[in-house]
Parts: C-alpha cells; structure tokens; sequence
C-alpha cells in the first residue's frame, strides 16, 4: 500500500514533464527562448559593456515546463496573503514590539539592522505619530516550500513560510510573462502532439495578475498623496497634474532591470503615473525636503523645477551593500522624513526581519495582530524558530532561562545539522543562510555575535523532474526543489485602516537539489511557472 502511494505521488509530482518527449526538446528550447526574448522575458548582464543598439540582453534562466505545485497549497498560500499583508502593517504600526525583539540583534553587532532602527528612532522623535497614523504602503512576497521528510508521500507534504519579504519582492513582472508563456507554449505544442487538452492547461498553469494588482495599488496609493497633499495645502491649492512622480530606488549595473521597467511601462501605460529611477547616491544629491515635508528631487531633466515624490518604492536598500557609505545612509533618512509614501517605510523594513517572524511563531504574541480565526491559519505554515537570545523570554519554556534555552538550541542544531538553517537578519536567496558544515561553524565561531541570528527548521521538499534553461543551455533533467511566493499588496491609511489589501499573483522559483538557495538574481534559481496537480 505505501509503495502504492508513493508511486502515486511521484507521478503525480512529475506534473507536465512528459508532455514534451526528449526528442522534441531541443526544438522546444529554441522555440521558448526566441518567444521569451519576444516577450521581454529577460535580464541584464551584469558584465553588459554595450551601447545603444549593442547592449547585450539574456533571456531569464527559467524552466521549460512548469513544474508540479500541489494544488492545495497554492490555494492555501493564495488565501492566506491577505492576512499576512495585514500582519505585517499591525506589526509595524508596533514599534515598541520592533525595538522591544530588534534592539538586541543591533547590539550583537548587526549594524544594518541598527542602522535601520536609528532611523526610525530619529524620525519618531521628529514626528511622534509618524508609524501609527501614516499611510503604509506594501508589496510584499511570502515565500513557501512544500515540507516532506522521509517516509512521508510527496502528496502529504504540508506547506510550510520560508520567509515573508517586505521590501524588494521582485520578479512579480517577468513571473506574469512566464506563466502565460507556459501556457502558450503548451498549448501550442498540445494542438499537434494532443498530449491534453487546452483545458487541461488553462487549468493547471494559472496566469498570474502581479502585472495587474500592483499597478493598480500604486495608482492607489498615489491618489492618497495626493488627497493628504490637499489636506496639507488647502482644498483652494490646484491638486498637481505634472510633476508628481514615483521614485523606484534601484541598484547600479541592475540585473533585474526589465523586470522594473515592466512595472515602470505598466505604471505610465495604464494609470498615467510617471516613474524616475534613481540610487539612493543619486537621491541624497539631488533630494531635499519642502516646506510641507514634501521630497522633491532636482532632476537634470526637469525644466529647472523640481518634481515631487508621491511614493518611493525600494528595489534595493535591502542589504549592507547597498549602503557603502554614509551618503547612501542620508538618503534613507531623507526618504523616511519626507511626506512620500516609502514602499516600504522603515518599520514595514523592520517588520520582515528574521527574527520578527521567530517571535512571531509564538501563538500567544501572534495573536495580537490577527483574529481569532486568522491565527491557527498562520501558524499552520510556521516552520519551528528558535531564538538565540539568552535575555528572549519564552512562555512557551518558562522552566528554562535563557542562556539553557539556547544551549538546547546550539547543541541540537550542531548535533543535525541537516535539520536546521542558521538565519541572519537578511535576505535569504543571495547566500546568506548556513547549512550543513557551515551551520556549525557559524555556531563555533560567531561568538556573541550569534544572538543575531535564529535557527530554522530545515524544510525538506520533496524532488520533481525539471528541465532548466539556464546560461549554458543545460537541459538537466534532474531533480528540483520549487519556492512558490505570493505576492500581496496592502495600502492602509492610518486612522482610516484598509484602503486595499490585495493577493497580487505569484512566482515559482526552482533549483538543483544540490543547491541551498533559490534566488534567480543571485544566479542560484531559474524562473519557473506551477502546475497544479
């Protein structure tokens, strides 16, 4: 019966795979790189030396078919985006809460994030009710693996949070063009080989609406600068037609530049708003604060009048890298003193940290920021998180005080450490996790620094069959791991709460078991589109 099951559940997992023989995948390749060039479906080289028409381009590494995703957890993660856009605007509102788990991780020697927290002191002090009656604007990413430790069916993998992204969620765009080129494809090669049907398709390879959705927050949350830009000046004062913009903050020699530039043409195409991307270097030189508080930028182009931030949307600013130095540090400031709606604001920055969503796994903290029904929805999905903070307070161990608590935590993790991630406050797709050997010398050599970090259950997803396009045209099929994010958006005005609070499409990211990390722009995963089975 068990062996039964697995077989099921293994060909079950194998998704697509067939629908396109060995002998046919050559030409399948060729076909899917020309339509995903025609499409836009590509990166800059980050060695790009060109000019004009010489400029080099890549098609996006990315997998052939898209590959199997229970259907079940991506309704489940779809339904849950909702509450944990929420979540995260109540926890920011909370900056007590913040200070209260994050102020340690600073004094342990983790500078960003006490950069990140003085910056929200200095403003708070500026402007007591800044983080509780502001708007708050977010497109977030909650990042999900399917959980499947041996002796357990691939069928009865629970899902379970990598982690929630709150600042620079990216590859929403391309992720929207790779799943209707998926379904084109498939379609197309359908109509000769008859493999299935076009229904079949349609129903298992969902479009995503990113390309939709989150323009459309952003129109929304530019209408709301605006409407307070009224309530600062005076309902008589003309509301600006022209001259109000939206900065993308942006890394130089980006790799994900069309990704942005999607957005960018979604943003003046559809809804008529006007987008400038710039560094934060280049914000600091030609930023400055109005006498309403407002950000304008003194750009070269603009007629000797400065334009005015409505929004300041982060697609960098989320690693030490991106400040080098004091000016890039400035800029940040800037952004969070000025009236322009930050995406995200500092404390929505703070509230993805790691070690907010470890505090978060307790029930009884979770559930002040959720209802009643939300709460064991939430907690469903936690992996286990462990603090390495001897001064934490844990009523879920009150037996033990905390320098025995992370002594359990250190000797377990040293003991398995197969089973568990070494998490530092930081992204997690670009390297920044330790696994295996590498856990354990982060826990004999970090010293007091470890109170910085936290420790994961490891997730254990179970292996699907995948072919990979990648830089060397390699068509592995080999086993793979898949990383499915949904993304949300979430404006909430203050004292007037929800404004829009939207699930906003999705993006499968896939992998070599062999590899620990999935981020496609730290050149680790491939962009991949699921099959709901």
């Amino acid at each position: 019966m068990a062996a039964s099951s697995s077989s099921t559940s293994a060909s079950r997992l194998n998704g697509c795979q067939g629908w396109v023989k060995a002998e046919d995948e050559q030409e399948y390749a060729a076909l899917y790189t020309t339509s995903a060039a025609a499409r836009g479906l590509l990166v800059t080289p980050r060695d790009n030396k060109g000019l004009g028409r010489a400029a080099r381009f890549a098609v996006t590494p990315s997998t052939l078919l898209p590959t199997a995703i229970p259907r079940c957890a991506y309704e489940e993660g779809r339904a849950l985006q909702g509450a944990c856009n929420r979540l995260m605007v109540s926890v920011a509102r909370d900056t007590a809460f913040l200070k209260q788990h994050l102020t340690n991780t600073a004094a342990a020697g983790d500078d960003f994030t006490g950069g990140l927290l003085n910056i929200m002191d200095v403003v708070q002090a500026e402007q007591p009710d800044r983080y509780r009656s502001d708007p708050m604007f977010g497109v977030f990413r909650t990042d999900y693996m399917l959980h499947c430790p041996p002796g357990t069916a691939a069928v009865d993998s629970r899902v379970l949070m990598v982690e929630a992204n709150t600042i620079a969620a990216s590859f929403g765009m391309l992720a929207a063009k790779a799943a209707r080129l998926h379904r084109s494809l498939l379609s197309q090669h359908l109509a000769t080989t008859h493999a299935a049907t076009q229904a079949d398709v349609e129903s298992c390879v969902p479009l995503s609406d990113f390309d939709v959705e989150v323009p459309r927050a952003f129109a929304r949350a530019h209408a709301l600068y605006l409407e307070r830009w009224l309530q600062q000046r005076g309902a008589d004062q003309p509301v600006p037609t022209e001259g109000v913009v939206i900065v993308m903050v942006v890394q130089p020699n980006e790799y994900n530049a069309f990704d942005q530039h999607l957005l960018i043409q979604a943003l003046w195409e559809t809804h008529g708003l006007r987008t400038v991307r710039l560094s934060l270097q280049q914000i600091q030189a030609v930023g400055r604060i109005g006498s309403y508080g407002e950000l304008l930028l003194d750009l070269p182009a603009s007629d000797d009048a400065p334009v005015e931030a409505s929004i300041v949307y982060f697609r960098a600013g989320y690693s030490p890298a991106d400040f080098p130095d004091q000016t890039a540090w400035d800029a940040r400031l800037l952004i969070e003193r000025s009236t322009a709606i930050a995406c995200p604001n500092i404390a929505l920055h703070l509230a993805g940290t790691k070690k907010v969503q470890q505090v978060l796994t307790d029930r009884k903290v979770l559930s002040k920021f959720l209802s009643a029904e939300e709460v064991p929805r939430v907690l469903a999905t936690f992996a286990g998180l462990y603090s390495l903070d001897p001064a934490d307070v844990d009523d879920r161990q009150p037996e033990k005080d905390g320098a025995a608590r992370v002594a359990a935590v250190v000797a377990e993790a040293r003991s398995q450490p197969h089973l568990y991630v070494l998490k530092p406050q930081r992204e997690g797709g670009g390297g920044n996790n330790l696994f295996d050997e590498d856990l354990v010398r982060g826990l004999d050599t970090l010293g007091s620094a470890l109170t910085s970090y936290i420790v994961m259950d490891r997730i254990l997803p179970p292996a699907a069959p995948a072919s990979l396009l990648t830089d060397r045209l390699a068509f592995s099929r080999d086993k793979v791991h898949s990383e499915l994010g949904i993304f949300g958006a979430i404006l909430h005005s203050g004292n007037a709460g929800e404004v829009l609070n939207t699930t906003a499409g999705h993006l499968l990211r896939t992998k070599l078991t062999t590899s620990t990390e999935t981020g496609v722009a730290a050149g680790a995963g491939v962009l991949d589109s699921p099959f709901l089975v």
